[in-house]
Order: C-alpha cells, then sequence, then structure tokens
C-alpha cells in the first residue's frame, strides 16, 4: 500500500514541499562547500577561509566567495545567522572574468588598485588579493590583501577609492 494513500492531501502536499525544499536549498553547490547550509555564519566563513575560499563581495543579500584553486565562485544567502543556501555563481559575481554589471566594481578599478598597491613596494609583492569591493558612481572601494611585503612573510591591507576607468584617487593601509 502506498504509504501517502492514507494521507489527507494536505499532509502529502506539505510532505512533498519539505522534501523538495530540503533538496534544493544546497542544490547546484560545489561539492567541497555543500555542507555548509545550516553552519552559523561565523563557523561558515573560517570553513570557507580554510577550504581555499576568499569573501569577494556582497549583493542584495548574498555573500561571493571565490576559491582561486579551484576557479569556483560560490553564492550564499545567510538568514537568522545561519547559512540558508551555498549554491554555484557566475564568475563575473567574484569580479572574474572581466564581465560586470553596472553596480559592480569593473576589473579595471580593481588591477589599478592592485598596481597601486604593488608599486609602494617597488613591485615586489609576493601576492595581491582583492578581499572586499564596493561599487559607486563616483568612487569604489577596492580592498586589497598584500602578501609577502617588505621581504617577509608579513601581509597588510589596503584600501583604495577608485574611479571604474581604473584612476586611483586615495591610497592608504588599513592594517594587517
Amino acid at each position: 500500500m502506498n504509504p501517502l494513500a492514507s494521507c489527507k492531501p494536505v499532509t502529502a502536499a506539505a510532505a512533498l514541499v519539505l522534501l523538495l525544499s530540503s533538496s534544493a536549498v544546497s542544490a547546484g553547490a560545489p561539492s567541497d562547500v555543500s555542507d555548509l547550509v545550516g553552519a552559523r555564519g561565523a563557523g561558515g566563513e573560517m570553513e570557507l577561509g580554510r577550504r581555499g575560499y576568499e569573501y569577494v563581495t556582497m549583493t542584495h543579500g548574498t555573500q561571493y566567495w571565490w576559491n582561486a584553486d579551484r576557479k569556483a565562485c560560490v553564492a550564499i544567502k545567510v538568514a537568522e545567522g545561519r547559512y540558508k543556501s551555498v549554491s554555484t555563481a557566475d564568475a563575473s559575481h567574484c569580479h572574474q572574468g572581466g564581465k560586470t554589471s553596472g553596480s559592480e566594481v569593473s576589473s579595471a578599478a580593481q588591477s589599478a588598485c592592485m598596481s597601486a598597491v604593488n608599486g609602494n613596494y617597488g613591485g615586489k609583492v609576493d601576492d595581491l588579493k582583492v578581499v572586499h569591493s564596493e561599487f559607486s558612481q563616483a568612487n569604489s572601494e577596492v580592498i586589497v590583501k598584500a602578501i609577502g611585503v617588505r621581504g617577509t612573510s608579513q601581509a597588510e591591507r589596503w584600501k583604495c577609492l577608485v574611479s571604474n576607468d581604473g584612476k586611483v584617487q586615495d591610497l592608504s593601509v588599513i592594517g594587517n
């Protein structure tokens, strides 16, 4: 006998909705992060970092994280302090591939900021990573992490105010 046959139609429909919604929460998530659905926000961020992801930006309540080794961008929705969904996102959401919409910081602006930071070290920074960016019509803010500065493994964070065509208006160290 069909176990749903004896259920009231409303109960059977509710069970089907619950079944479908629980599988949809992590649908499309890269296998290396699909287990983070339900994680607390701070713990999830630490775990993403441990797995090689770096925070890129947040747009319309969705966080975007990039894994350079995997060339993967993930979108994370957080509600009530927990990861409600983790899904694959187009690389352009993580500012990869040169595609931008009217509300994203351009790749020219990010590159100009990284070049300006590297120039402050005589072009000898081991690695530069955009860790945050925020679009503005006037000047966007780009936060860059410079790794391997001053001939050591030391890292410093820099903030650029930069036009979207790549002209740095202000550059300052904000810590490590």
